[in-house]
């Protein structure tokens, strides 16, 4: 009974080749898939934990874009769910566009819920990466506003956005150390680089794959719950974030400056700024009307200084307080039916303008 015992508790020389293989090939298959080529890929399918994994989602969006041949213009959509949830998988502002200018531009939303600064950084410079002067034109809309500003240095180097989204950048490592923070060592290795993102995301992967079932996302969460009114539209913490906010306009507007500038430096690119979607009855529930007109003020200034089109997308759409679900997201049907056409003509308009698209 004893050496029976023995046999089971203690492994025999082919045990132990047989476990070190099994570990190696487990450890090369993980290495394989999560690697940039695979993703970018159908599996890239199995990525994001769920529907509304908006930031997963982003990720695979990018290093897709960043893998593939451009042959076509392109705009690449950045910011909130206040973008994500009117534009949705872009495909009814690419029929408006072409409806109104007779033009094949590809529309790619990388929009995120809470999507910061930062990721935008990361966002743009992946998506970005090799580009020529031969290469098709690019045009770039990312919100600007009171919601933006909500996104402080504190709040830009906490915990909120860590690990979210798959991706690394030399601009988001210099904005951070700009900011005062220590971003992570990058070693060019992927898995190594964003360890947290698939840390948090490789087990849920690895169960979609075995069931055979990838995420289809869902672009408009937001607009499956009841509207709210009153006080009631703002989300818990968020007038608190506005008024850390208020008295930040001076770092915030230096942070628009520079990725501004940023932008500028790659070949072929256009930014274009688009006014935070708002409910026009948010400023006065939160008595905070003198500082909305003084942050436009000085976003319009910043934005003529670099001739970069500020559009109000939401004003020229006449949205009321009725066409949001909440402070800042429009509803499904009309209201974002009004959002994609008035977008769909400023940029008919702007392409007339603009020569060298």
């Amino acid at each position: 009974m004893a050496e029976f015992w023995a046999g089971l508790s203690e492994p025999s020389r082919l045990a132990a080749v047989m476990l070190a293989i099994g570990i190696a090939i487990s450890l090369s298959f993980l290495l394989w898939l999560f690697n940039p080529t695979t993703l970018c890929g159908p599996l890239g399918a199995y990525l994001p934990q769920n529907r509304i994994d908006s930031h997963a989602f982003v990720t695979v969006d990018t290093l897709r874009l960043a893998r593939s041949k451009q042959t076509r213009p392109r705009i690449l959509m950045l910011g909130a769910s206040t973008i994500e949830q009117p534009f949705g998988d872009g495909q009814s502002l690419h029929r408006a566009i072409a409806g109104q200018s007779g033009q094949d531009w590809e529309v790619h939303v990388l929009a995120a819920a809470s999507q910061s600064p930062l990721e935008q950084m990361s966002i743009l410079e992946t998506a970005l990466e090799g580009r020529g002067p031969e290469d098709p034109s690019v045009v770039v809309t990312m919100t600007a506003g009171l919601w933006r500003a909500t996104w402080t240095r504190e709040r830009m180097l906490g915990p909120e956005s860590l690990g979210r989204l798959g991706l690394r950048s030399k601009w988001a490592d210099e904005e951070m150390q700009h900011l005062g923070g220590t971003p992570g060592l990058r070693t060019g290795f992927y898995v190594a680089d964003n360890f947290r993102f698939l840390a948090t995301n490789s087990i849920m992967t690895l169960r979609q794959l075995a069931l055979n079932s990838p995420s289809e996302r869902l672009f408009s969460p937001h607009a499956r719950t009841p509207p709210r009114t009153g006080q009631a539209r703002f989300r818990r913490g968020t007038p608190e974030a506005i008024e850390g906010a208020l008295t930040e306009f001076d770092a915030y507007i230096a942070q628009l400056e520079r990725m501004i500038l940023r932008l500028q430096d790659v070949p072929g690119v256009q930014l274009v700024l688009f006014e935070d979607l708002m409910s026009p009855d948010v400023p006065d529930l939160l008595g905070i009307e003198d500082h909305v007109h003084e942050l436009d003020r000085r976003i319009l200034e910043v934005s003529s200084r670099h001739n970069v089109p500020f559009w109000r997308i939401g004003s020229d759409a006449e949205l009321g307080p009725n066409d949001y679900n909440d402070a800042v997201h429009t509803k499904t049907g009309e209201p974002q039916g009004k959002v994609v056409a008035v977008t769909a003509e400023r940029f008919a308009e702007f392409f007339k303008s603009q020569e060298t698209l």
